[in-house]
């Protein structure tokens, strides 16, 4: 097969000062955890490109990015129900968001 390019968004999050986890978007098979932001990525690109090597041709479109991807954050603050022994706090959460679409008759978060 000729040589196909495809490219890769690696999503990085930082769990704490020393741990980090990777993983590619369309690649849900691959993430890596460590301390090593760069580290990572690079296992991550030779993890896809080793999957991306044995895959049929006819689904290689399955693992391309979408035109634009959007990333935004959501934050939610969760009060405990009243008379609750086990949660007594609020508790804030955050979630990282990412959103495309297909065409468009479909968006995707």
């Amino acid at each position: 097969m000729p040589p196909f390019e495809i490219e890769l968004a690696i999503i990085l999050r930082a769990l704490n000062t020393d741990a980090h986890i990777a993983e590619a978007l369309f690649f849900p098979e691959v993430s890596r955890y460590g301390d090593d932001p760069e580290r990572l990525k690079r296992a991550i690109v030779r993890n896809c490109v080793r999957m991306l090597e044995e895959e049929s041709p006819n689904h290689l479109f399955r693992r391309m990015l979408p035109p634009s991807v959007e990333t935004s954050e959501l934050n939610l603050h969760l009060e405990p129900p009243p008379k609750r022994l086990t949660w007594r706090h609020p508790i804030d959460l955050r979630f990282d968001v990412m959103r495309w679409s297909h065409d468009e008759h479909a968006h995707i978060v």
